[in-house]
């Protein structure tokens, strides 16, 4: 039976059979090292869960999976330099180990030939579009990028701002790999659409669900210590939701406290969470979680297919929405 667990599995066998390149070292070391930095491999699992509902041999669909991880893990290796973050799930950064000039350029190498990949399981009919829909997807997690930046010197973001910015930084590229394992299958154009669909209510609830998480979430479960967001004043969908309910003289004091650098960050993530409890924000969060992960089945379910052949995806989609606090 296939799980979310034997598609990661067989994904990972499948990455270290099929490197990003070799020489020169120093360029393609760097590359090696993020992608083996492991993480949720959803995106790869989405692209072969979405060629699944359609046909069996997802096997011929691996090449395409790992171009959508190594364009993913590109964007976190640039965004990295430009938070000038110093971890990564746990471990250094490529820039904090190897420089900043190499894992720009590391990340460049990442981005050519992630649409590489992607080209060698293409169908010839469908090769264009596929092609198309990666430019689009990769000027839009762009587009995303900037506005995130753009919100650490914009004190009052909105909901629906933030909302946006998720949607394009995060859930394209979700909504991409389940629409282009949906292509590669075969799948018809309504079909292979209402995918894309579903992959982005999944993605906008995944990034709010991580938001949540970041906030409330126990150590022993995320890995990470808590409050990361609140500590570095990043605008997240609590935050957002916080000071759109907050009186004007509260907003100021409130925005002053999440942005001020903090001499004792415990501190400061207790009042911040103090705040978002008054404010419900926990409660809004589940809430809009619940209605994208609802929005995406519904597509899902839409799709002209057997139920059986979408059961993987949903068992996916499943695991990730009981994912515990």
């Amino acid at each position: 039976m296939r799980t979310i667990e034997t598609l990661r599995q067989q994904f990972d066998e499948f990455c270290k059979a099929n490197p990003v390149g070799e020489e020169p070292a120093g360029l393609y070391e760097p590359v090696d090292y993020i992608l083996s930095l492991g993480g949720k491999r959803l995106r790869p699992v989405f692209l072969l869960a979405g060629y699944s509902i359609f046909r069996e041999d997802y096997r011929s669909a691996m090449f395409a999976a790992l171009g959508v991880e190594v364009f993913h893990n590109f964007t976190l290796l640039h965004d990295d330099i430009m938070d000038m973050a110093t971890l990564r799930r746990g471990q250094s950064t490529v820039h904090a180990l190897y420089g900043e000039n190499t894992a720009i350029l590391s990340g460049d190498v990442m981005m050519i030939r992630s649409f590489d990949f992607v080209m060698r399981a293409c169908p010839s009919e469908t090769l264009r579009e596929i092609m198309q829909l990666m430019i689009t997807t990769a000027r839009k997690i762009c587009e995303g990028q900037q506005l995130d930046m753009d919100f650490e010197s914009i004190v009052d973001v909105s909901v629906e701002q933030y909302l946006h910015m998720n949607r394009l930084k995060t859930a394209v590229l979700l909504g991409a790999s389940l629409k282009i394992g949906a292509m590669i299958a075969g799948a018809s154009e309504e079909s292979a659409d209402t995918l894309y669909l579903a992959g982005v209510s999944f993605g906008k609830a995944f990034q709010v669900q991580d938001d949540l998480l970041d906030a409330y979430g126990k150590v022993s479960l995320t890995g990470k210590k808590r409050g990361g967001d609140i500590i570095s004043g990043k605008k997240t969908f609590l935050y957002t939701t916080a000071i759109a309910q907050l009186s004007e003289l509260r907003k100021t004091v409130f925005t002053d406290l999440y942005h001020e650098e903090a001499s004792n960050p415990e501190v400061k993530i207790q009042q911040v969470l103090r705040v978002f409890d008054e404010m419900r924000v926990e409660e809004v969060a589940i809430n809009y979680i619940d209605e994208m992960y609802a929005e995406g089945i519904d597509y899902v379910n839409a799709i002209d297919a057997p139920t059986k052949q979408k059961m993987l995806l949903l068992d996916i989609v499943d695991s990730l929405s009981g994912r515990e606090l």
